[in-house]
């Protein structure tokens, strides 16, 4: 997102933003926000958007981090960093309390990136996304690409706010630019 409004802003210098990062929803209806990136399955019918990809996920440990093979996660070696109560039915949850029931996150934290980069410490194993693991070369993957955790990621605002030009300026700006694929 970052170097899409970087250039955004080189292209229209005298736009603003306000940007909100976490994992509340804002709503798009009641204006919380005018523009959205949600990951999900099925955005609201109510909101208009643009599919930007599927956000594929794997199991990672550090390299050098005493974990190397998905056994070594398999017979409790390693501890857990994953999202805390804010992303209960985030779908790297729900896949690790299906496969691994017993476990209980050593690292319970508020963001996907927090915990790329705490097992990029060598903190524990989780799950992250692929194309954030790209950024993080002290990072192995341990599994194929988990197929039932996958989500898709979405740029979505209200049918009503895209017509108003500053909006569909950044709009049209970022939907041309962010993709996963």
């Amino acid at each position: 997102m970052a170097p899409a409004l970087k250039e955004l802003r080189a292209l229209h210098p005298l736009l603003g933003f306000e940007l909100h990062t976490g994992n509340e929803l804002a709503s798009l209806t009641r204006r919380d926000a005018d523009i959205a990136v949600r990951a999900t399955k099925r955005p609201s019918q109510h909101l208009v958007g643009k599919h930007l990809g599927p956000i594929r996920v794997a199991l990672f440990a550090a390299k050098n981090g005493g974990i190397e093979r998905y056994a070594d996660a398999e017979a409790g070696k390693a501890p857990w960093v994953a999202p805390d109560d804010a992303l209960p039915e985030h779908p790297s949850v729900l896949w690790r309390k299906r496969h691994f029931p017993k476990v209980a996150p050593t690292y319970r934290v508020n963001s996907i990136l927090t915990v790329m980069e705490l097992i990029s410490l060598g903190l524990g194993v989780g799950i992250v996304p692929l194309f954030l693991a790209k950024s993080a070369p002290n990072l192995v993957q341990l599994t194929d690409v988990l197929d039932e955790c996958q989500t898709e990621l979405w740029l979505l605002t209200h049918p009503e706010s895209r017509h108003l030009r500053r909006l569909s300026t950044v709009y049209g700006h970022l939907s041309s630019t962010l993709s996963l694929n």
